[in-house]
């Protein structure tokens, strides 16, 4: 099976989608699988039936089904897929798919799809695996009401109920209950989630995870045909814009994962690190993992843009800032630029350079224009070339500290170049690479066999005797010692036409073990004494 390459793969779940090659593939006499399935873009392929087509394209000898074996044991046809860094389902996502859905109206009703990819999004985020009914009843009445097939609003107590048939849902019922209904979901509050096992995965396995949304995906945009509103996985046709807002007036800038405050993230960011931090948003279904993030300052203490980053993740239900003890929507944020209020990019310029987009808007989370968002980024590069930097935190190229790329432009192609040659490295060794930066205190994760390492990649144009690494990698690090692993591209340097120069630099892997001994605090959090006298000037 060497002969196969990931494209052959994909071209072969081309020929079984396409109606004109059904007589090539009843000719090699498939079956349909028994457990093991190929997941691909949402949809499931018996693994034999791809492996025989996918040799056929490679090398023009097409394998029936008496030709090889199917497992997961080396050299076959479920283990040959997922050494090429394909996802291989076991069963739970097929599972998927016999989910019998009402179709009361004479349409399907994709209710306990959506609810399962709410329960997905609410596992990632850490949330409790169960939850009582009347808790999370408005949130799924708003997620369901678009999907409407009926007169009337969706009952989120029929997907709540109906789901307990699947071997996705643990709905716990009172020993005494029969034949529940709809009104025993919202009488008798009953307590639903995924199950043990399955929330276990989820929670910890981000490839599944996503494999699952993806086949949910699929399965809502057939019952609706529509696209499903977006709360995981990566994005699609591009990342999109997201403009955040924030009023110090209002809220001062805490951390929701431990990370830093607004100072702690100013400082961090300028020596190269990223901040994770979530953020308050109106809209929140169409957001997708590496949409690009801005945050715009707003109140009396000056307006503009302060900070750039990415959507690291799903959109999670958290209290309120405010304190009031409500719950909001906040999606969360990788800030890569954090800057001074006296170094904001103004609204005043905002609004003269890019007249089109509102920079007044009255709440978080707006959709930033596409054709605005390009020539955003051109102006914010500019704005951040034009800063001035204090002189202890600048680093220059060619020092021995990992350098400071404050353009968030050649920053991406850095970061991007250093994940993509420390994945190759391993892929090309036989091991199944999957990126996990956004979302993971580790940027990708290699598997091959019982194997398991976490990679982490720094790229710098300094010499790289020392790198930046958060309190999040640490901790991770720390907790899997043995299993983490560190890949370097120093001296990186950009070529004429601005990309980077694969032949320059040095690539280095060592294991990531960090100690006191080596690490070095940049900043401290100084919590004040109490009881102390104080004095006013």
């Amino acid at each position: 099976m060497s002969d196969i390459k990931q494209s052959n793969v994909v071209a072969a779940t081309e020929v079984l989608d396409d109606p004109d090659q059904a007589e090539l593939v009843e000719s090699l006499n498939f079956r349909d699988a028994t457990k093991y399935r190929l997941a691909y873009r949402g949809k499931l392929y018996d693994s034999k039936a791809v492996i025989g087509i996918a040799h056929g394209l490679a090398t023009g000898t097409y394998w029936g089904a008496k030709d090889f074996s199917g497992g997961m044991s080396p050299g076959h046809a479920a283990h040959t897929l997922q050494q090429l860094g394909f996802f291989i389902d076991d069963g739970p996502l097929f599972d998927l798919t016999r989910i019998t859905i009402d179709r009361t109206h004479g349409r399907p009703a994709p209710y306990q799809y959506l609810v399962l990819r709410w329960a997905i999004a609410r596992a990632r985020a850490g949330a409790a695996r169960t939850a009582r009914y009347s808790d999370v009843r408005q949130e799924l009445s708003d997620l369901l009401r678009p999907y409407a097939i009926g007169q009337t609003a969706p009952d989120p107590a029929m997907p709540w109920l109906a789901l307990r048939r699947s071997n996705w849902w643990d709905l716990e019922t009172p020993p005494e209950a029969s034949r529940l209904t709809d009104a025993d979901v919202r009488r008798l509050d009953l307590k639903g989630g995924l199950t043990d096992e399955l929330y276990r995965r989820i929670s910890e396995q981000s490839e599944f995870a996503l494999a699952a949304t993806e086949v949910l995906d699929h399965l809502i945009e057939e019952a609706t045909a529509t696209a499903p509103p977006s709360m995981s996985g990566p994005p699609r046709g591009g990342p999109a814009g997201l403009l955040l807002t924030w009023n110090p007036d209002h809220w001062s800038w805490t951390s929701d994962y431990d990370e830093a405050d607004y100072d702690n993230a100013i400082a961090t960011t300028a020596l190269g690190g990223v901040v994770r931090e979530g953020w308050s948003t109106r809209r929140y279904r169409d957001i997708k993992v590496g949409d690009r993030a801005f945050l715009l300052k707003q109140g009396d203490q000056g307006r503009g843009i302060v900070a750039s980053g990415v959507v690291a993740g799903d959109p999670e239900i958290r209290p309120h800032w405010n304190g009031s003890g409500e719950q909001q929507r906040r999606v969360p944020v990788d800030w890569d630029v954090v800057l001074g209020p006296d170094q904001l990019l103004p609204t005043d310029i905002l609004e003269d350079e890019l007249p089109q987009q509102n920079w007044r808007p009255l709440g978080s989370g707006i959709t930033i224009k596409p054709d605005v968002l390009r020539q955003l980024e051109t102006l914010w590069s500019q704005h951040l070339a034009g800063l001035t930097w204090p002189d202890s935190t600048e680093r220059k190229p060619g020092s021995g500290g990992q350098g400071i790329t404050i353009d968030p432009l050649k920053r991406k192609k850095i970061e991007d170049a250093a994940q993509n040659r420390l994945m190759s490295y391993f892929a090309d060794r036989g091991w199944n690479v999957v990126d996990t930066r956004f979302g993971s205190p580790y940027d990708a994760v290699a598997t091959k066999g019982p194997q398991v390492l976490y990679l982490e990649a720094k790229g710098t144009q300094s010499s790289g005797d020392t790198v930046f690494v958060t309190r999040g990698e640490v901790r991770h690090a720390r907790a899997n010692k043995g299993r983490c692993v560190l890949g370097i591209w120093s001296s990186m340097q950009f070529d004429d036409n601005g990309e980077i120069d694969t032949t320059a630099g040095t690539f280095r892997i060592l294991p990531f073990e960090p100690n006191d001994d080596h690490l070095t605090p940049t900043q401290y959090v100084y919590l004040l004494p109490s009881g102390d006298e104080s004095t006013s000037p």
